[in-house]
């Protein structure tokens, strides 16, 4: 299956920021993710990282025949 990778701009951020009261609460372990494989979603990763003019995200299927 192919993946894709991109990256977050300034436009993504801003678009991030302006609506982060729509984004739902993780309050389970204080709001952080657990585990070895753990990847925070991208607007954690904005949040936690103010300081960084782009981040990572890869594009992936949810599954073999999510493409249908």
């Amino acid at each position: 299956m192919e993946c894709h990778i991109t990256h977050t701009n300034g436009k993504t951020h801003s678009i991030i920021a302006e609506n982060r009261h729509q984004l739902p609460r993780f309050e389970a372990n204080e709001g952080k993710g657990v585990g070895p494989r753990y990847c925070p979603a991208i607007e954690k990763k904005v949040i936690r990282f103010p300081d960084k003019h782009q981040h990572q995200i890869w594009l992936e299927p949810e599954g073999i025949f999510s493409f249908i």
